[in-house]
């Protein structure tokens, strides 16, 4: 199964934008979703609640949030 990206709300803008143009143009378009999109967590998500549905529904988190997702991550995994 390919890996799948879930692009945190901080990264939309620019970023998101060329990821979903380039992958318009790709014969194997890469599997994202962006926080706040069809389908996925709502916008405005406590880091918890994103970490619990991308691990349920098998997604990678995408984010530059370096003041609350590490503490967030590691309390994730602890908690088991």
């Amino acid at each position: 199964m390919p890996l799948r990206y879930l692009v945190d709300e901080n990264l939309r803008g620019p970023f998101w934008t060329a990821l979903v143009r380039t992958n318009a143009e790709c014969a194997v378009p890469i599997p994202i979703m962006c926080v706040g999109g069809y389908g996925g967590p709502l916008l405005a998500s406590k880091d918890p609640d994103i970490l619990i549905w991308a691990e349920q529904e098998g997604y990678v988190v995408v984010s530059n949030d370096t003041r609350t997702l590490p503490a967030q991550l590691a309390a994730h995994i602890r908690a088991g």
